[in-house]
């Protein structure tokens, strides 16, 4: 396992609810015909989040943390040390609309995450992510937290392709957003230590999939309003364009501030 996504959103698996939603049925059976200036940027999309969950899967596994068995563990003189930045579980209960929901869940499931490599207790952000997935029923993350087997990269493929057929894409990019979002907060907080996940190369690579895939979300307000929000939201982190690991740490450095300002204002 050589992947930060997936050491930090793997080990939030949880088991969900398969029960189909009978109104997202009738919902996917009513969806209008895309436009094919629609289809173009879906597709072009498609391809850019593919390429970069290819892209996750080559940064390597820094020396303070142990991979064996696909389990991640800390050395003892890491896991002394508990972090504080974490998100309260408690914040769940906050959660009214799909747009929140989706967000925390984002959020909740990396923090278990990180927490757990810690060998700290995540009862509480078991309770609170199982709270959440059961009340948004989403079939595609269902299917996403059920089979998930270790290919991130066909993993993220057919969850993207199961929310666009579902025409709930502007919920899924809030949850991703999210997930992108907290790895950031969480980078923000050490950089030295976490920045070890990655070379010039994937650091370089990361940063331009991130440009495409702000292209494509940009070009998609015209088809989701909704999603002129999120998109505003980021607006702020759109400047990443590192060349090198060395640059990507010192323009998350520079943008601390408006990461923590954007992850206060997705927890709302």
């Amino acid at each position: 396992m050589k992947k930060l996504f997936v050491i930090l959103l793997a080990a939030a698996m949880v088991v969900l609810p398969s029960c189909k939603n009978q109104k997202q049925v009738a919902e996917e059976q009513a969806a209008p015909e895309k436009s094919l200036k629609e289809q173009y940027i879906l597709q072009e999309l498609e391809i850019n989040v593919n390429e970069m969950a290819e892209a996750v899967a080559q940064l390597k596994t820094p020396g303070f943390i142990n991979v064996q068995d696909g389990k991640v563990t800390l050395s003892a003189d890491e896991k002394m040390v508990k972090p504080d930045f974490l998100v309260n579980p408690e914040i769940s209960k906050s959660f009214l609309t799909l747009e929140q929901k989706y967000r925390g869940l984002g959020i909740l499931s990396i923090d278990k995450s990180f927490a757990s490599i810690y060998d700290m207790d995540v009862t509480e952000y078991q309770n609170a992510i199982q709270k959440v997935v059961t009340e948004i029923n989403d079939d595609a993350f269902n299917n996403f937290f059920e089979s998930f087997s270790g290919d991130m990269t066909l993993a993220a493929k057919t969850l993207y392709q199961e929310e666009a057929a579902a025409n709930r894409l502007p919920l899924y990019w809030n949850a991703m957003t999210a997930v992108g979002v907290e790895e950031l907060y969480l980078l923000t907080q050490d950089p030295d230590k976490i920045m070890t996940f990655f070379d010039d190369e994937t650091a370089s690579d990361l940063s331009y999939r991130f440009i495409l895939i702000h292209n494509g979300v940009s070009q998609l307000v015209e088809f989701y309003p909704e999603m002129a929000e999120l998109n505003t939201i980021l607006e702020p982190l759109y400047v990443i364009n590192a060349i090198n690991a060395e640059q990507l740490k010192e323009q998350v450095i520079e943008l601390k501030g408006s990461i923590d300002s954007i992850r206060a204002y997705m927890l709302k």
